[in-house]
């Protein structure tokens, strides 16, 4: 249907995300796809299609999605009316396996209300749980990270290197 499809011009990031809450479905590009561009499409809610292919830059979307509806989203899904059969079903709808699949479930979901609103209130609820999307939570696992390391570097400066592998560090 002519005008579905709708082209907008560069806003601020902060606008952006609201703006994307009016799209039904985001059509994740195949060979580089979603990175920063499919999280505010997820945290909106809005159902994503992506086909990971060999190469990482084609497997953001499908870790973006597979992040959200994790081990831990299965208890956050308690209380929606869906079973939890169901509930395995949801990253089939926008995880698919090739182009024809893909050209597939985006022509069901465009015309299939109740499930494409079915995804759109399971990405909502647990996108704003998730870890995945919780910076906060982010921050904190990389400043422990760091720290771990920092502790390691501290603790191996007793031990000296082979011969040939003296570090520049010490």
């Amino acid at each position: 249907e002519k005008g579905r499809i709708i082209f907008s011009e560069i806003i601020p990031f902060r606008e952006h995300s609201q703006r994307v809450r009016a799209a039904d479905i985001m059509l994740d590009p195949l060979y580089y796809n979603s990175h920063t561009t499919g999280a505010p499409f997820v945290w909106q809610g809005v159902p994503v299609i992506t086909c990971p292919l060999i190469n990482m830059g084609s497997r953001v979307g499908a870790s973006l999605l597979s992040g959200v509806f994790n081990a831990e989203s299965r208890e956050k899904m308690s209380g929606m009316e869906e079973s939890k059969e169901e509930f395995e079903h949801i990253l089939d709808d926008m995880i698919v396996k090739s182009a024809e699949q893909y050209v597939q479930k985006a022509v069901r979901l465009a015309t299939d209300t109740p499930r494409r609103l079915y995804l759109r209130r399971a990405l909502l609820r647990l996108s704003h749980t998730s870890s995945l999307l919780d910076g906060q939570a982010k921050a904190k696992s990389v400043e422990g990270g760091v720290k771990m390391a920092v502790d390691l570097f501290h603790s191996v400066q007793h031990i000296s290197s082979p011969r040939g592998c003296e570090s520049s560090l010490r």
